[in-house]
């Protein structure tokens, strides 16, 4: 389950050329934006309410693990935050 914000001063035509693109990436891309990097990832444990069990094919109160990403331009402008849930019993993470 993902929730992703981008900044309209940033890609004003943006849901526009998600809605064309399919993949936030490559409307980044079309509005104009080649690449970003991200600038931070928080992580934490917390329990699946009632709409995310529903989404994620568990029960309310099973365990879920939160990230919460900043991608940002060269410059330091935000470009995209995104909020991501995932079912704690059915993810592997590689941190580098």
């Amino acid at each position: 389950m993902f929730y992703s914000r981008i900044p309209t001063a940033i890609a004003p035509e943006f849901g526009a050329a998600l809605d064309e693109h399919g993949s936030i990436t490559r409307a980044l891309r079309a509005c104009g934006i080649p690449d970003y990097i991200r600038k931070s990832t928080s992580l934490m444990a917390v329990v699946a309410d009632a709409a995310q069990a529903r989404h994620l094919h568990c029960q309310p109160g099973d365990p879920l693990l939160r990230s919460d990403s900043v991608d940002a331009l060269a410059d330091g402008r935000i470009v995209e935050v995104g909020t991501s849930w995932f079912r704690g019993d059915s993810i592997r993470l590689l941190v580098d």
